[in-house]
Parts: C-alpha cells; sequence; structure tokens
C-alpha cells in the first residue's frame, strides 16, 4: 500500500492545531538543544551547499523521499561526497563562470533539496527514472554508487538527469519560452513516447527484476548509444522528449550542453540538400566497400580451410595409388584448388547475401509480393514459390539493391530533416529565452561543461 504522506501531515498539523488551541490545558515542554551534526559528510554539504545556496543535500536513507513503487538503495557513504563535488563542478561552477548574471540565476534556482539515490529507479514501463525535479524546489538524481568519471556512460548520464532536472525548474519558475509548446503541437505522444524507443537489449520488466547488478552491468557495457530516431522524426531531441512540451524542453536543453558542438549539429541540426545527396552518396560507396570486404573475408577463410583439407585427403590418395611423392603433390594441389575456389565462391556469395543492408531491400519486396499471392487465392506454400521466384533476381543484383538503398537513406533523411527543422526552430527559441530573460549565453555554457568532461576523461 502507497503512503500519502501528504495525508498524514495535514492530519497532524489540524490534530495539534486542536490541542494547542485549548488555553486551559497545561504544556509539559521541555526545550531541547539541537546541536549540528559533526559527520564529515554533513559538515562539508553544509558548507558547500546549506550556507552558500540554502540547499540540503539529503544522503541519509529516509523512503519518504522515494515514492513507494520504486526499487531503490541508499547511497554509499564514501560516494556522497565526490558526488557533491561533481555536482558542484559540473553543474554550479560552468554557470558561475558564464558569467555574472548567469551565476547570481544558479544561485536564485538551484533546488532547495537535491536528494541522492544510491541505485537505479525502475517504472512499470520498463524505463528506468533517471531522476525527477518537483515543484522547482527539490531534485532526485540516482545511481550514485556507480560513479566515476572515467566511465563515459555514467558521466553523461549523471550530466543528462542534472541539466535535464534543472531545465524544469526552469520552466517551473518561469515558464515555456512563448509559443514553445505549439512547434510540435499534436505531435505530442503522451505515455505512448516508450513505443518510439530503439535501444538494444532491451529486456522485459520479469527478466530485469531478476537480473543480478552485475548483469546488468555487463547488460550496459554493450549499449554505447540509444536510437533517437523516432523522436528526431517529431521534433524533439529523444522519444521521452516527445510525451510533452515540458519534456520536450528539457530534453532539449539537457542534449545541447552535454553534446559536443559538432555531434549535436550532425545529430539534430538540419541538413541542407546537398548535405543530403553527399550522405547518399557515402550510404552506397560504404555498402558497396561493405560488400567487398565481406566477401573477400568468407572467400579468404573458406579458402584455406577447403584447400587444406582437400589437399589432405587428394594426397593421401594418390600416394595410396603408387604415385610418386612429387606427382602425389602436384596432383593435390590442381585439384585441390579448383575445389577451394569453388567452396569459397559459394560461401563468400552466402555471406553477401545474408547481409542486413541487402535483407533491408529484398525483404519488403518479398512480402509485397506473397500479400499479393496470397490475395489472389493461392496457398501459402505457393505464395511463397511466387515470391521467392519474383524476388530471385533482386537478390545478386548489387546495382538494384544500392540503387534501393541510395533511395531508403534519401527519404529517411528528408523525414529526419523534417523534425529537425522543429528542432532547431525550438532551440532558437530556447537560446533567446535565455539570453533575453537571464543574459545566459547557453553556448558559452555548453563549451565551459565540454571542457570539463574532456578534462574528466583524461
Amino acid at each position: 500500500m502507497k503512503i500519502n504522506y501528504k495525508i498524514i501531515f495535514i492530519y497532524l498539523v489540524v490534530f495539534s492545531t486542536l490541542i494547542s488551541c485549548n488555553k486551559e490545558d497545561e504544556l509539559n515542554y521541555e526545550k531541547r538543544e539541537i546541536s549540528e551534526s559533526t559527520n564529515a559528510i554533513d559538515v562539508f554539504l553544509k558548507e558547500h551547499f546549506l550556507d552558500k545556496y540554502n540547499s540540503a543535500v539529503r544522503w541519509e536513507w529516509d523512503d519518504k523521499y522515494v515514492d513507494i513503487e520504486y526499487y531503490v538503495g541508499p547511497p554509499e557513504p564514501a560516494k556522497v561526497i565526490p558526488t557533491a563535488e561533481f555536482i558542484e563542478d559540473f553543474w554550479i561552477n560552468p554557470y558561475a563562470e558564464c558569467s555574472e548574471k548567469a551565476k547570481q540565476f544558479i544561485s536564485d534556482n538551484f533546488p532547495t533539496e537535491v536528494i541522492l539515490i544510491g541505485t537505479q529507479m525502475l517504472n512499470e514501463n520498463g524505463t528506468s527514472t533517471l531522476g525527477f525535479a518537483e515543484a522547482g524546489v527539490r531534485i532526485t538524481l540516482t545511481e550514485i554508487n556507480d560513479f566515476d568519471l572515467k566511465n563515459p556512460k555514467w558521466l553523461r548520464q549523471q550530466l543528462h538527469t542534472m541539466h535535464h532536472e534543472f531545465s524544469h525548474i526552469v520552466h517551473q519558475t518561469y515558464k515555456l519560452p512563448a509559443g514553445y509548446e505549439l512547434v510540435s503541437g499534436s505531435m505530442y505522444t503522451g505515455n505512448s513516447w516508450t513505443s518510439l524507443m530503439i535501444y538494444p537489449n532491451q529486456k522485459t520488466k520479469e527478466q530485469r527484476e531478476n537480473e543480478t547488478e552485475e548483469e546488468w552491468k555487463e547488460r550496459m557495457k554493450s549499449i554505447v548509444k540509444e536510437d533517437n530516431t523516432n523522436g528526431i522524426k517529431l521534433g524533439c531531441v529523444t522519444p521521452y522528449g516527445t510525451s510533452n512540451a515540458y519534456e520536450d524542453f528539457a530534453e532539449l536543453v539537457s542534449f545541447f550542453l552535454i553534446n559536443k558542438e559538432a555531434d549535436f549539429t550532425e545529430e539534430y541540426m538540419p541538413k541542407s540538400e546537398e548535405e543530403i545527396r553527399e550522405v547518399v552518396r557515402d550510404t552506397v560507396n560504404s555498402f558497396y566497400a561493405k560488400v567487398e570486404k565481406v566477401q573477400t573475408e568468407a572467400y579468404n577463410s573458406s579458402y584455406a580451410q577447403a584447400y587444406k583439407s582437400n589437399y589432405e585427403h587428394y594426397y593421401a590418395k594418390y600416394i595410396g595409388e603408387g604415385k610418386t611423392e612429387e606427382e602425389s603433390k602436384t596432383l593435390a594441389e590442381e585439384i585441390s584448388k579448383k575445389l577451394a575456389t569453388s567452396t569459397a565462391n559459394k560461401v563468400a556469395d552466402a555471406a553477401r547475401l545474408k547481409m542486413p543492408e541487402i535483407s533491408e531491400v529484398i525483404e519488403p519486396i518479398f512480402e509485397k509480393a506473397y500479400n499479393k499471392a496470397k490475395a489472389s487465392g493461392m496457398t501459402d506454400e505457393e505464395a511463397q514459390n511466387a515470391a521467392f521466384a519474383i524476388t530471385a533476381p533482386y537478390v545478386s543484383d548489387m546495382t538494384f539493391i544500392a540503387t534501393e538503398r541510395a533511395l531508403i537513406a534519401s527519404e529517411k533523411l528528408k523525414s529526419l530533416n523534417a523534425g529537425k527543422k522543429l528542432i532547431k526552430q525550438k532551440l532558437d527559441m530556447v537560446l533567446d529565452y535565455y539570453k533575453s530573460n537571464f543574459d545566459i549565453d547557453l553556448a558559452k555554457l555548453r563549451d565551459i561543461i565540454q571542457e570539463r568532461i574532456v578534462n574528466a576523461q583524461k
């Protein structure tokens, strides 16, 4: 059962008020001295956050700060001060270095409370909550037990969380840029944003619940980067950003700050027609290069193996027939070369046909032919045979495959470009919003953060 702390709090307040209003009652009150903690962690947090920014960093475990539906763990004490220093170096100080007004801005708006959680927080829909901002006063950060500035994935995730959640505080306090929510408008997806995710090694909720921490860490190592394509098509930097205008704003600001300028421009800014044509040309050239590489590697590998086994067989055969050693070698070499070449060519062709780049083109043609055949009244087997007959000539036609891949690439880029134009429109609004309202140059702030990222990775 989920405990409603707000109801309990209101009840206690009302109950205590009723008692205090009875002036005839005698109060037995004993004054108690409240002493400040001498714990090294508490002392550090008081000096660096409470005294400077009137912000309480909560690290000792108290489940009232976490919804009961989450499975979470407390932070390790040894990770608390490094995390606090990390918050200063990558969140507070970049603003302070950006300009005097930016320094005042972070001081005025830094959250009243920062809650530190040691582990990740899993949601019912299979996603992981990296943190959240509440009513402009509290931010929760997770997974600090994995603190490691040398780990690019951990560092990026924490930076994303901090700047994403702080962006929520900004719009909760000052509202969104005027007209921001109208740019994507009806394209926002609400809770359906999870259907847009393209994420490798995704597991079911049950699988994740039974996964050990070590298994989880190993799985995370193989995940380099999530694919944001479906979010970009809708004018947002991530699928999560498509849920509503507020998450869109927070994702856009965060991704702008935590990505290198060149990387952000490449992934999120619209391309010119010439740039699109160049990418398409590169797609075709890289396809031909990969075909050559796949065939060559398969050929060489299978040729060597086939030659060796055939040579041994025929050399022994000719020796057994009474031929001289020299004759046996010559004859075995000759026939082994022919057989190995034939085998290697077949293996190379098979390896080429298994390439996903070819399947991407052929499978839609096959499916279309199969469905048409079925609709005409053919049996399943007849429809498959008909579809095979139609697609077979295309499978080995690399010119056709390359041309189709060029068309697919061009359509994808144009679709992405439409979304990127919306992202560019919103980014211009955001940059102007920060500059005109707070005199903060987000591009300069990004450069400061990026320099810190580079230094942390050394």
